[in-house]
C-alpha cells in the first residue's frame, strides 16, 4: 500500500518521528514500529513487537531514516555517521568521577587529597580511629576549604567522644560480677555477696554488662533504661 503524505505525517504525530524519516522511495516498503518508534520493518510484517523498555540509544531513532533495502529486500536504519554517533554516545558506559579525596594512615584514620602520596600517620592506635571505619564517617571534599576532611556529623562526633570516653576509664582495678545469681556488679577486690534468694528479676543481669559508670570509678550494670525497664517487667509478672 503507497504511504500518502498524509499518512506520513499521521506517523509523525503518532511517533515524534521526523517526516522525513521514511523517504518516498521507502514508504512503500518499510514502516516504523516498536513502543519507542525503535524497529524499521518491512511494511507487510506483523506489528512489530519490542520489549517496551526505554532505552536512551532509541532517542536516536526520532531523526534517523527507515531505509529500503532493494537488493536484499530488506528494511533497516540507515547507519548514517549522525546515527552511529548518537548510539555510541547513549550507549557508552557512563565514567566514574575521579574521587578528590581518599583514606589513608596506619589505621585509616586519615583524610587526604587523593593526589596526596600515602601517609603512614603516627601507627599509634587510638580507640576513637574505629569510629573511621563505620558508616558514621564519610571522607570528602570541603568546597568551603578546598581541601579533604572527615565530614562532621553528630553520629561521628558521638563516637569519637565515647571512644575517647572509655579509653579514659581506669582499668587497674576493674569490675566482677558476683552474687548467688550473679545480680551484683561489684569491684574485683570486693567481697560483696547477696542472700542468695532467687528473684525473676536477676534474669535481667544476664543481658547487662558490668563495668566501670563513665570516668568514674564505680562499678555498675551498664544499659540502665533497658535493665530498668526488665526489672520492672520480671516485678510484675512475679
Amino acid at each position: 500500500m503507497q504511504f500518502t503524505t498524509l499518512a506520513i505525517l499521521a506517523l509523525t504525530a503518532f511517533t515524534g518521528v521526523s517526516a522525513s524519516a521514511i523517504d518516498a522511495a521507502s514508504a512503500k516498503h518499510c514502516k516504523i514500529a516498536g513502543c519507542s518508534a525503535e524497529l524499521c520493518l518491512p511494511s507487510n510484517a506483523e506489528p512489530g513487537v519490542s520489549g517496551c523498555v526505554q532505552k536512551p540509544e532509541y532517542e536516536c531513532f526520532k531523526t534517523a531514516t527507515c531505509q529500503y533495502n532493494a537488493r536484499e529486500q530488506s528494511c533497516n536504519w540507515k547507519m548514517t555517521p549522525k546515527l552511529t554517533k548518537c548510539i555510541e554516545t547513549k550507549t557508552a558506559p557512563a565514567t566514574k568521577p575521579t574521587p578528590l579525596c581518599k583514606v589513608t594512615g596506619c589505621s585509616g584514620e586519615l583524610c587526604v587529597a587523593a593526589s596526596s602520596p600515602d601517609r603512614p600517620g603516627i601507627c599509634i592506635y587510638k580507640p576513637e580511629f574505629a569510629c573511621f571505619k563505620t558508616p558514621a564517617a564519610s571522607c570528602e571534599f570541603d568546597n568551603n576549604t578546598q581541601s579533604c576532611g572527615w565530614a562532621k556529623s553528630d553520629e561521628l562526633n558521638n563516637c569519637i567522644t565515647q571512644a575517647k570516653a572509655d579509653a579514659d576509664v581506669p582499668k587497674e582495678a576493674g569490675c566482677k560480677v558476683a552474687g548467688c545469681n550473679s545480680e551484683l556488679c561489684v569491684p574485683k577486690d570486693s567481697t560483696a555477696t547477696s542472700s542468695c534468694a532467687w528473684k525473676p528479676e536477676f534474669e535481667c543481669f544476664k543481658k547487662a554488662s558490668c563495668g566501670y559508670i563513665n570516668k568514674s570509678l564505680l562499678c555498675g550494670w551498664k544499659s540502665e533504661d533497658t535493665l530498668t525497664q526488665c526489672i520492672k517487667e520480671a516485678r510484675l509478672g512475679a
